[in-house]
């Protein structure tokens, strides 16, 4: 404890603190005066809980997700220089990168074109939701209707793209988008799990 100071002043800055992260949290001072302490602790408690129940093979699959999430943003962040020239050469090889078709950030296309990047992005949001969420993640979903619901939409709006009478939006690239990337995750998740799983067990074989 440091000199002269109580133990009621030490709870009074804690009590301070976590207020004000709480109110970060939530984007509102106001709501300071409905929750307090208590329902931080709660929510910090079901937070933890649910991380420590992440299998290691998710976190892994989620930590590499985020990556190739993460890397899209970069390439124009680090525009112009050599790793912005070698990270938009290698998401070349998975997207037009059609700069009509894209968002821009410092001035510079994305990664990707918006599509993608809602793919990329509700795949990532989605696996998020599957680790934390005991609910969803216990449900039991029907492969078959999960592809069905989350491709009709997209194929729909890439197919009549090549129509005279319409043409797609920015709004509607990034819902269907990230309904298919949504779509992906909840029925690959599993299979990507094991065989990052068995990449694991061999290595670990291979160190014994």
């Amino acid at each position: 404890m440091i000199p002269f100071v109580s133990t009621a002043t030490v709870y009074e800055v804690k009590r301070i603190v976590a207020n004000l992260f709480y109110a970060r949290l939530c984007g509102s001072m106001s709501l300071l005066s409905q929750f307090g302490p208590p329902t931080i602790c709660i929510f910090c408690n079901f937070l933890l809980h649910s991380l420590q129940e992440m299998k290691k093979e998710l976190t892994i699959l989620i930590a590499g997700t985020f990556l190739w999430c993460a890397g899209i943003l970069l390439a124009p962040i680090f525009s112009p220089s050599v790793v912005s020239d070698v990270l938009y050469k290698v998401y070349s090889t998975v997207c037009h990168q059609f700069s009509s078709r894209s968002l821009y950030l410092y001035g510079e296309p994305l990664g990707v074109c918006v599509r993608c990047c809602a793919i990329y992005g509700g795949f990532l949001v989605a696996l998020l939701v599957l680790r934390i969420s005991a609910v969803v993640r216990r449900q039991q979903y029907s492969p078959l209707l999960i592809f069905a619901v989350s491709i009709v939409p997209i194929a729909i709006d890439g197919l009549l793209s090549f129509t005279y009478f319409y043409e797609p939006t920015t709004v509607s690239r990034i819902v269907t988008g990230g309904l298919f990337g949504a779509g992906l995750a909840f029925i690959l998740h599993a299979s990507l799990s094991e065989l990052i799983h068995s990449i694991l067990q061999k290595l670990h074989m291979g160190y014994e």
